[in-house]
């Protein structure tokens, strides 16, 4: 496996941005732990800020995909009548729940 070399922000390398992205994301959900204790606490937040960007846009481009494909996700389901807020689940407050 080749070592990669990062920028000054430590996370997300500018000069190759596609491959440090997927290296990013893999390392974050994967050992998030590791990730942000090997973060180095000065340096360039042009790095983590462009990497926050990206994930922005693909955030916005799946929602707007979902959205236009009527599937729930998109941003009409958040705001319809029939969205995760008004499930036929109906839930006691906690006032009056049994104690026990």
């Amino acid at each position: 496996m080749a070592s990669r070399t990062y920028s000054s922000g430590g996370d997300y390398d500018l000069s190759d941005p596609v491959s440090s992205f997927a290296d990013v994301v893999r390392r974050v959900v994967g050992q998030p732990q590791a990730f942000f204790a090997g973060l180095p606490r000065q340096g360039s937040l042009l790095g983590p800020l462009v990497f926050a960007l990206v994930c922005i846009e693909i955030s916005v481009l799946l929602v707007g995909l979902l959205t236009f494909l009527d599937v729930p996700g998109g941003v009409t389901w958040l705001f319809s009548r029939t969205s995760y807020r008004n499930t036929s689940v109906k839930s006691t407050p906690l006032e009056r729940r049994p104690k026990g």
